[in-house]
């Protein structure tokens, strides 16, 4: 459900936005997920502003945790900075942003010089 309501917010994000609000049953967070998760793409701000708006009784930190894999999807270093944002999902451990993002950059190069004898 949810990669089906990414794959339709890609082509028309309103109408996956709108219909995915529309839906009931527990078919609903998952295509909510889809939506963030395609619209974070493009716009993570704007996708967490909505999914921190969507009514009460729905997993709004899992819907934002699924818009920060779409994000990672093409930005991870963005993405990394923004973990911190919402909580871990109940037993995940997560890393510190900075330690997040440090585990994802390519090793510091190593220079060489060379050491003159005399």
């Amino acid at each position: 459900m949810r990669d089906a309501f990414a794959i339709v917010a890609e082509g028309n994000l309103t109408s996956a936005r709108q219909a995915s609000e529309a839906l009931t049953g527990v078919s609903r967070d998952q295509a909510l997920a889809g939506v963030a998760m395609q619209w974070a793409k493009s716009d993570l701000d704007a996708a967490i502003a909505w999914a921190k708006r969507l009514p009460d009784g729905t997993d709004r930190d899992e819907i934002i945790r699924t818009a920060l894999l779409g994000k990672a999807a093409v930005d991870p270093v963005t993405a990394l900075d923004r973990v911190g944002s919402v909580p871990s999902a109940e037993g995940t451990p997560t890393l510190p942003a900075p330690r997040a993002r440090a585990c994802c950059l390519p090793p510091p190069r190593l220079i060489l010089t060379p050491r003159l004898t005399g």
